[in-house]
């Protein structure tokens, strides 16, 4: 149906070796998906748009993990999860965003798929930095540094540059404040030599 065609739209965007670039203004070119696009780009206070978003997100990809779940495609409905994290995040709705990050952590594991793994790995990194679990978001966010610059074909370093700013937040949460301020000061300048503003995987 309309959904089935838009989610696996959605989802096709980020499937392609999961490019790092994000398409924020990309116009979809299904009439279900250019109505959530539209929905979702209406004039609103910028906080109340963002949630807005986040629960037209949610229910969407809800519908969208049933779909791939029935059909049997387990990485679509990974891709599912990586996204319902993040969704569930900005909602702050915690306990739910774990568990779906955590879901795809374990499919990323059983699959043995490194590209599912650093992005499973910093979507349950940013939920445990959220709720104040620091040391155990710190560790995520390293192993996901460590593997996209150990890639090159992967390397996209407005991610590394902000990656790296998550583990200075989670350094200041745990009280080590003056390596945070360090990692901050590093970053700044590896930003300002390349031209380009740290970006959020």
């Amino acid at each position: 149906g309309a959904l089935a065609a838009a989610a696996r739209h959605l989802l096709r965007r980020r499937a392609a070796a999961r490019q790092h670039r994000a398409r924020l203004h990309h116009r979809p070119r299904h009439p279900a998906a250019r109505r959530t696009h539209r929905i979702a780009r209406r004039p609103q206070p910028r906080r109340r748009r963002r949630l807005d978003r986040a629960e037209e997100a949610v229910a969407f990809l809800e519908s969208a993990r049933e779909i791939f779940k029935s059909d049997k495609s387990l990485l679509q409905v990974t891709f599912c999860d990586e996204e319902l994290a993040l969704a569930y995040l900005q909602l702050r709705q915690l306990e739910f965003a774990k568990a779906h990050a955590e879901l795809a952590i374990d499919f990323a594991s059983t699959a043995e798929d490194e590209v599912r793994g650093y992005w499973s790995g910093i979507r349950f990194a940013q939920v445990c930095e959220a709720g104040g679990e620091f040391l155990t978001a710190l560790n995520h966010y390293k192993t996901a540094k460590s593997w996209e610059v150990g890639n090159s074909k992967y390397t996209y370093w407005p991610h590394v540059f902000q990656i790296e700013l998550q583990i200075a937040n989670c350094l200041e949460g745990m009280g080590q404040l003056d390596a945070a301020i360090e990692v901050r000061r590093r970053i700044s300048s590896l930003s300002k030599s390349l031209g380009a503003d740290p970006e959020m995987p």
